[in-house]
């Protein structure tokens, strides 16, 4: 059939989407997914719809999610319970699969971008608190994967210091004196150290991870840095070419 023959020289089809969190995802259909897509129509050509609803399924997979409530709770200067308010996302299926279609059929060379319906949440996180509190500023992200028992343990007891810390607002905040003391009695162990141009061992080695961590996540969240203090050597985790640049000098 000359219009089938068409499609599939056109092919590959493209479907692209991108969420709020700015996270692009894309789809293809090639000719083996065309080849049981296609099918004849009073039109000429269209697509089966139990194929299309199994290319959908990996898509809806990877896209939804449930709306979620905001919950805040504190006491003191520690929130306890801290989870933001999110967006429901779900894939319209008959909506997509209309504009599918039509992106073949026409032979669309742009990709096709997925029609998602957006939920709103319940609760949003400044009806869950009354600090202030709307959003998540910056986030920053590390690994320590494949790092020794000690400096895994320094980085999650220094973790476990800091989570839940509620910030005034105007108040300068002091990574090093909420993890201090670095002591044994306040859950470190000893482990390596970059101290000048040495490696040396010494009560809470690792807790260097945090502050480079930390200090990407100020930097995504635009937050004013009063003071620092960069590595002598680079280090390998906080593998970011700009931001190792900005913190060596």
């Amino acid at each position: 059939i000359p219009a089938a023959e068409a499609v599939l020289a056109a092919s590959p089809f493209t479907l692209a989407y991108a969420d709020d969190d700015d996270r692009t995802f894309s789809w293809e259909l090639k000719d083996e997914d065309l080849a049981n897509l296609l099918v004849p129509a009073k039109s000429g050509l269209g697509l089966e719809d139990e194929a299309l609803r199994r290319f959908f399924e990996p898509i809806e997979v990877a896209v939804n999610v449930e709306a979620q409530d905001a919950r805040f709770t504190a006491n003191g200067s520690r929130a306890e319970t801290f989870i933001p308010s999110r967006a429901g996302r779900q894939v319209d299926t008959k909506a997509n699969a209309e504009m599918l279609e039509q992106a073949v059929l026409s032979l669309q060379s742009e990709p096709a971008q997925l029609v998602v319906s957006v939920t709103k949440p319940g609760v949003a996180l400044e009806e869950a608190n009354d600090l202030g509190i709307k959003e998540r500023l910056g986030t920053g992200v590390s690994s320590y994967a494949g790092s020794p028992p000690n400096r895994i343990k320094n980085i999650r007891n220094g973790v476990r210091l800091l989570n839940g810390l509620l910030i005034p607002p105007g108040e300068t905040f002091s990574l090093l004196n909420a993890l201090a003391p670095f002591t044994t009695e306040n859950g470190y162990l000893p482990e390596l150290v970059i101290k000048g141009d040495k490696i040396i061992p010494e009560i809470g080695g690792g807790l260097c991870q945090i502050g480079s961590t930390t200090f990407r996540a100020v930097m995504n969240a635009g937050l004013e840095v009063t003071e620092r203090r960069n590595h002598s050597l680079v280090v390998t985790y906080y593998n970011d070419p700009r931001l190792l640049y900005l913190c060596r000098f």
